[in-house]
C-alpha cells in the first residue's frame, strides 16, 4: 500500500480524504460509530481523523472494505465514482475554501447551482477553449444528444448556470446570443463569394447543399486533414530561408488572394474555392471530406471578409473557437458561429469586435 501511496501527488491527498469521506457519508448502512479505518481506529463520524501516513489511511480503509463487503455486489457503486463525481467534490472544496470577500458575483446562484457550474468547469478545464461552443450548441439545438458530451451536459443546466459558466470562461458576450442567423449568414456569404470572386459559380451551390449535412458526420475525426497544404500566392525572400513558408493554410491563401485582387486588377490567380478542389484529390472525396472543407472554407472566408463588409478599418476579431476542434461536430459549430457573425457584420452590428 505504501508503494501506491508514494506515487500519489501530495497535492491530491486532501482530495482522497474528501472522496473517501463522501463515499462513507452516502452509505447509510454504516452507522456513525463504526470503525472504518482498521489501522488508525477512526470511526465513520470522525473520518478521516488523525493518521500518520496516507498509506496507513488507505490500508485501514482497504482492510475494512475487504472485511465487510462483497466485491461482486459493488459493481454499480464503483461505476458511480466517475469524472462527474470527482469534479463535484473538487468544486465543493473550492467553494468551501474561497473567502467570501473573494467570491465572484454568481448572480444569486444557489450553492447547488454554483457547484454544478464549478464542477463542469473543473471537469473540462483542458477543453476550456471549446466552452463558448457549448452556447452555440445550445442555441442550435438544446435537445440534441451531441457527440461531445460537454455540449449535452451544458444544455442540461439552467439558464443561470449556463450564463455563469460562460462569464467565468471569458465568453460572457456569448450570453446575448438567443438565435443563430446562420442560414441568413450563409446566403450573404454566397453573395460575397460572387462579389469578391472567391469561387466560381459551379462551386457556390455546394455551400447550401453540403454544409447542412454536417449533422450526419458529427463523429468524423478531422485530425488527418492537412491544414497547411496550400501554396503561398505571395512569396518573398523569407521562403529561401524558411522553405516551409511556401505552404500555408486556407485562411492565409484567402487573405493573400483578397489582397492581390484589391491591389492588382489584372491577376490570374485561381479563386480560393476553385484552387481548393483543384489542389486536392477531389475526385476521390467522400461526402464527409466535402463537408469538412466546406466548414473550413466558411470559417476562413468569413474571417477574411469581415473587414471588407464592415465599416471598420483594420482586422476584426473573428475568433470562432475552432483551434481545438477534433471532429466535424466541433468544426461545424464554429462554422455556425462564423455565419452568425457574418450576418451581424452585414447589418452593422459589431458586438463581437
Amino acid at each position: 500500500m505504501s508503494l501506491v501511496a508514494d506515487k500519489i501527488d501530495p497535492n491530491k491527498v486532501e482530495l482522497f480524504e474528501k472522496l473517501l469521506k463522501r463515499i462513507l457519508d452516502e452509505d447509510d448502512s454504516i452507522v456513525q460509530d463504526t470503525i472504518v479505518d482498521l489501522i488508525n481506529g477512526t470511526t465513520k463520524q470522525d473520518f478521516p481523523g488523525k493518521y500518520e501516513t496516507l498509506s496507513s489511511l488507505l490500508a485501514g480503509v482497504f482492510l475494512y472494505v475487504i472485511k465487510n463487503t462483497d466485491n461482486k455486489n459493488q459493481t454499480n457503486s464503483v461505476k458511480e465514482i466517475d469524472d462527474n463525481y470527482i469534479a463535484e467534490i473538487k468544486a465543493k472544496a473550492i467553494v468551501a475554501n474561497t473567502p467570501s470577500t473573494d467570491k465572484i458575483d454568481t448572480d444569486e446562484l444557489s450553492e447547488s447551482e454554483e457547484l454544478q457550474a464549478r464542477g463542469f468547469m473543473i471537469k473540462y478545464e483542458n477543453k476550456k477553449n471549446l466552452i463558448p461552443l457549448c452556447q452555440i450548441a445550445f442555441i442550435y439545438n438544446p435537445t440534441h444528444n451531441y457527440e461531445r458530451a460537454m455540449y449535452t451536459e451544458f444544455n442540461l443546466f439552467s439558464k443561470k448556470v449556463r450564463e455563469y459558466i460562460l462569464s467565468q470562461c471569458d465568453a460572457s458576450i456569448m450570453i446575448n446570443i438567443d438565435k443563430l442567423y446562420w442560414e441568413e449568414g450563409l446566403s450573404l456569404l454566397c453573395e460575397d463569394l460572387r462579389k469578391y470572386e472567391l469561387s466560381s459559380e459551379r462551386f457556390i451551390y455546394m455551400f447550401g447543399q453540403y454544409f447542412p449535412k454536417f449533422r450526419f458526420y458529427s463523429a468524423h475525426n478531422i485530425s488527418d486533414y492537412e491544414k497547411y497544404s496550400f501554396k503561398r500566392i505571395l512569396t518573398s525572400e523569407i521562403i529561401s530561408v524558411f522553405p516551409e513558408a511556401a505552404l500555408c493554410s486556407l485562411d492565409k491563401y484567402i487573405d493573400d488572394y483578397l489582397w492581390i485582387r484589391k491591389n492588382e486588377k489584372n491577376h490570374n490567380i485561381s479563386m480560393p474555392m476553385d484552387y481548393l478542389f483543384a489542389s486536392k484529390d477531389s475526385g476521390n472525396f467522400l461526402e464527409e471530406d466535402v463537408v469538412f472543407w466546406i466548414c473550413r472554407f466558411i470559417i476562413d472566408a468569413c474571417s477574411n471578409l469581415s473587414c471588407y463588409i464592415s465599416n471598420i478599418d483594420g482586422p476584426i476579431d473573428t475568433d470562432c473557437f475552432d483551434d481545438d476542434a477534433e471532429t466535424i461536430e466541433d468544426l461545424s459549430l464554429s462554422a455556425l458561429f462564423a455565419l452568425h457573425k457574418h450576418f451581424l457584420y452585414h447589418n452593422n452590428d459589431y458586438t463581437f469586435t
